[in-house]
């Protein structure tokens, strides 16, 4: 009898019918590129399951998700695929640590009307992302959790800088 269990992401065979991802799950995406490297990955939500048909081969599943481009702070829906190894789960570091990301949090002192904080994500739900600010350094009585979260970046030196390029604010830790 088949697991139901994700199998191996990336495995062709995957089991006719299941939803391996459902829509509204928080998953990690990420680019192979022509050059047969990977994007660093990005946080999103399925927003939808699709049979996607090529020449040569059986239908493979693929996921459209709703997704912030670390690149530029933008939102976009793209499509990733499985077999591809182009998606995954979003699941708690090695160790049982929780992921540190860059949270989207609102914020009325910016144009862009969000401010972007690191902060250890502490649950995921139908609802959003739970977050736990892990910056130092924000203003006295600022909150120090977020619930419903709904964008996310990698927190990494690379994203900081393609993010104040774009004109985003960066909150805590003297970014």
């Amino acid at each position: 009898m088949p697991s139901h269990t994700m199998a191996g992401i990336g495995d062709p065979g995957l089991v006719s019918g299941v939803d391996y991802f459902k829509i509204g799950d928080t998953v990690r995406v990420r680019r192979l590129t022509s050059s047969n490297t990977y994007t660093d990955w990005a946080y999103g939500q399925v927003t939808r399951p699709h049979l996607k048909q090529y020449r040569t081969t059986e239908p493979e599943r693929v996921y459209y998700v709703s997704y912030i481009d670390p690149r530029n702070g933008e939102r976009k829906e793209s499509e990733f695929s499985c077999h591809r190894k182009e998606i995954a789960p979003f699941h708690e570091r090695r160790g049982g640590q929780s992921p540190l990301v860059f949270a989207s949090i609102p914020s009325k002192s910016t144009s862009k009307g969000h401010v972007w904080i690191p902060a250890n994500v502490t649950n995921v739900s139908d609802s959003g992302v739970d977050v736990k600010v892990a910056a130092t350094h924000v203003p006295h009585g600022y909150p120090t959790h977020f619930r419903g979260v709904q964008a996310l970046v990698p927190y990494n030196s690379s994203v900081i800088r393609s993010l104040k390029a774009a004109g985003h604010k960066i909150m805590g830790d003297r970014h």
